[in-house]
């Protein structure tokens, strides 16, 4: 089941980014339109989602999973991190909490980079993340804002 649900987390996704990338206006709205299309998918698969999943661990820092899915039981099939830069906190919550699943979800300017093969050695030796890549969404967005900012200030 889960190549299935990556296939459909993928498509789903990317046909977000389709219809909304030009009038996202800022990054983290982009952010959060993508964690609401996951919550959307979770519910469209029976599953009940959870934004921002406090992992109870006192050894972390940030100890929110951005989201989670539960089955009935309460049990966590998936948990997903979404982020616009290889950041190293993410994946370690992902290597940290008990989930059947997880999935790092990245709209980086790059994932072929010792930074990233550095992260997959440290904390994903057993491949137990799956990476969802989107493109280099992030400085797309980055260069569409400047672009509107600039227009704004010449009006």
């Amino acid at each position: 089941m889960n190549d299935d649900v990556i296939n459909i987390i993928k498509m789903e996704l990317h046909n977000y980014i389709e219809k909304h990338i030009d009038y996202i206006n800022k990054t983290i709205c982009f952010h959060n339109g993508l964690q609401r299309r996951i919550v959307a998918i979770a519910r469209m698969l029976g599953l009940k989602p959870i934004i921002e999943y406090e992992i109870l661990d006192d050894k972390m820092y940030n100890k929110y999973i951005d989201v989670v899915w539960l089955d009935r039981n309460e049990n966590i099939i998936y948990a997903i991190e979404i982020d616009s830069s290889l950041k190293i906190g993410s994946i370690n919550k992902l290597s940290c909490i008990k989930a059947e699943n997880k999935i790092w979800i990245l709209y980086c300017n790059s994932i072929n980079n010792s930074k990233y093969n550095d992260l997959m050695d440290k904390y994903n030796k057993d491949n137990e993340i799956d990476i969802i890549y989107l493109g280099p969404l992030r400085q797309y967005l980055r260069d569409r804002l400047k672009e509107n900012l600039d227009k704004t200030k010449n009006n």
